[in-house]
């Protein structure tokens, strides 16, 4: 038996990976982790990203795979999972003209004609951003893509896979029987490549969901794998990549070069599907399904969504100097954990509860 709970833990550190290659990108003196040694590995921290693209494709997968996939209520479970925090952090945002005007002019000299003026201002300079961040459609815009809260780019991605999932699920499940997994392996591989390398010169397109559709695609693939084969079949497969994997890096360092490693993001992807393959074989209780280990991932959505706003208030408060602001950056990590525990426990999982109940349609219907 595979062990799918396994996986739940890897989104926390997932969400911790992007969250230091947000302040590497942000000019931030992080520390450790612009060293010599660990920078070249956590610039690739975006790479984060394309793991919960192929985790989603692969956990949709495994749960539908035993349970007749609703459209109703599969719209409702995702748009209650993801929505409300997802706006609580353009709300948490948009507020942040009224926090620098106050901090500007202090709470007893500013007056509301102020306070009217520049959230006005923001609002209206940005309304075209923000209006594509409600509707979740900022990827198909390129101009607007990291408008409002940039890691919402992403959760727009994300709902183009939602909507394309159950035409992908029934086409790849109608013809599993028939497909070769090793065939299928080497394309995505070619494909990833393919597309990371022509993503440099058509960035306009590639920023749309359409330029992230491989990931998610992988992840059914590889779902679908695992519901098919058995557990030896299973890791012949991930024996199979990691050899792959290896012969690919050796011809990268020996003969292009680094080609590979600077233009596409293969072996991040080839190490994901490596990390999900050998955690969910792991068929045993251990510190991975404890309940701390489960709940650090229920919290890494609320991370990831928080981190950049949370940075927005304080580099706005603080007057640490240049040489002190690693100490900020290990401040926003910090306080982005503890608002996620709180987001998760008081706004995340009520209102995804609440949700669930009041737009479930009614049996007497």
């Amino acid at each position: 038996m595979f062990n799918f709970e396994n996986l739940t833990f890897t989104r926390f550190f997932a969400a911790l990976f992007v969250i230091i290659y947000h302040g590497i990108c942000l000019g931030q003196n992080v520390g450790f982790f612009s060293s010599e040694y660990a920078y070249p590995i956590f610039i690739k921290g975006n790479t984060a990203v394309l793991y919960f693209f192929i985790l989603s494709g692969f956990i949709f997968t495994i749960n539908y795979s035993q349970k007749p996939l609703k459209i109703k209520q599969y719209v409702l479970d995702r748009f209650s999972r993801i929505y409300p925090v997802y706006i609580l952090g353009i709300l948490i945002v948009i507020c942040l003209p009224i926090f620098t005007t106050l901090k500007q002019y202090g709470f007893n000299n500013v007056t509301l004609g102020i306070l009217y003026r520049n959230v006005f201002t923001y609002l209206h300079e940005n309304k075209m951003g923000l209006m594509s961040n409600i509707a979740m459609t900022q990827t198909w815009f390129y101009d607007h893509r990291y408008s409002i809260n940039p890691p919402n780019w992403s959760l727009s991605v994300e709902v183009f896979f939602y909507a394309a999932f159950p035409v992908l699920f029934y086409f790849y499940r109608a013809y599993l029987k028939r497909i070769n997994f090793n065939h299928i392996l080497i394309f995505v591989i070619a494909l990833v490549i393919l597309m990371d390398f022509y993503s440099k010169n058509y960035v306009p397109f590639f920023s749309t969901p359409l330029g992230y559709i491989q990931y998610f695609i992988l992840g059914i693939i590889v779902g679908l794998l695992t519901i098919q084969k058995s557990i030896k079949e299973v890791k012949k497969f991930r024996n199979y990549l990691i050899l792959i994997l290896s012969g690919l890096i050796l011809a990268d360092i020996f003969v292009l070069n680094g080609l590979i490693y600077a233009k596409s993001n293969l072996f991040f992807v080839g190490c994901f599907v490596v990390l999900i393959i050998s955690l969910i074989l792991i068929n045993k209780n251990t510190i991975l399904n404890s309940s701390m280990f489960k709940l650090m991932g229920d919290i890494s959505y609320a991370m990831y969504i928080l981190n950049i706003p949370v940075i927005f208030y304080l580099e706005n408060l603080s007057d640490f100097s240049d040489s002190e602001f690693s100490i900020l950056f290990y401040i926003s990590i910090l306080l982005t954990i503890f608002l996620a525990f709180v987001v998760n426990k008081f706004i995340e999982m009520p209102a995804k509860n609440i949700l669930r109940k009041w737009l479930k349609p009614s049996t007497n219907a």
